[in-house]
């Protein structure tokens, strides 16, 4: 199973709303800066000085603040005069040395992007900031705010732009039980076992046994596990390094997802078995 699929069953996150994944630290979006593979990422700090530019996305009218960047090398050297230039200069360098970004911005909003003229930087405040950062070398290519509205978090917030390598992801926890065996009773097995029964556990034999489980399923198979949970980070997931079960002592009989009868490992005959102390 793959770190996303993991990653879509993991709690509170295969109902997660866009606004929610939107906001979490590991959103990456991929993207492209012209030939470049990128991602889009929200950016550490708002820039607090941006030339601000009213765009259309679609009819939609928006607000586009862009930072200082050396990518943009006319405009990077002007920065400090940008005030004093025309208007119609600073928008003949934006169109001539923005194009990749403005291009970049239609492909991940999936809409036309149009630049109506100059805008008041202020509205910077009430926007999101995002970072261009190349695939290759990690460096922020560019650096702008946008006003995103609802229609585009809800292209935003998908649950496969979270970077399932993030550390906010791979130390999350989750409890988990070590499973020692699986098997079936019948009714009239299970409704007669008692104090001082046994029930063989040949899984045990083997130098690895047991395994990790998450949740139990409400069926009728019982299953043979430790009592206490651990909690197991993503990352043992993903990269599937889970630890080895502990050597059982204490041993819990489950049914579905019901805990029947409680005991401890045993010896039988020369054979591992599972002593039963307490019917529940």
């Amino acid at each position: 199973m793959s770190a996303y699929e993991i990653l879509k069953t993991w709690p509170g996150f295969a109902t997660a709303l866009p606004e929610e994944i939107f906001a979490h630290p590991a959103w990456v979006m991929p993207c492209q800066w012209g030939d470049e593979r990128c991602f889009l990422c929200r950016s550490a700090a708002k820039p607090r000085d941006v030339i601000g530019l009213a765009i259309k996305l679609d009819d939609d009218e928006h607000f586009l603040g862009l930072a200082n960047r050396e990518r943009f090398p006319d405009l990077h050297q002007l920065w400090n005069e940008k005030q004093r230039l025309p208007d119609a200069l600073l928008l003949a360098l934006v169109e001539k040395e923005c194009g990749d970004l403005l291009q970049l911005i239609e492909n991940v909003v999936r809409r036309q992007v149009s630049v109506l003229g100059l805008d008041d930087p202020a509205k910077r405040a009430s926007a999101v900031a995002f970072d261009v950062v190349g695939a290759a070398d990690g460096a922020i290519r560019a650096t702008f705010v946008l006003d995103v509205k609802p229609s585009m978090v809800r292209t935003f917030g998908q649950l496969r732009f979270l970077d399932t390598n993030h550390a906010s992801l791979r130390t999350l926890t989750r409890p988990a039980r070590a499973v020692y065996a699986t098997f079936a009773l019948s009714e009239t097995a299970l409704s007669s076992l008692a104090e001082g029964d046994y029930l063989l556990l040949p899984e045990l034999l083997g130098s690895s046994y047991g395994e990790w489980r998450c949740e139990f399923p409400a069926d009728l198979h019982c299953r043979v596990v430790a009592p206490t949970e651990e909690a197991l980070p993503f990352a043992a997931f993903a990269d599937q390094r889970l630890p080895a079960c502990p050597v059982p002592t204490a041993l819990e009989l489950f049914v579905g997802d019901r805990v029947v009868a409680r005991g401890r490992l045993a010896q039988l005959c020369n054979q591992v078995a599972f002593e039963i102390e307490e019917v529940l």
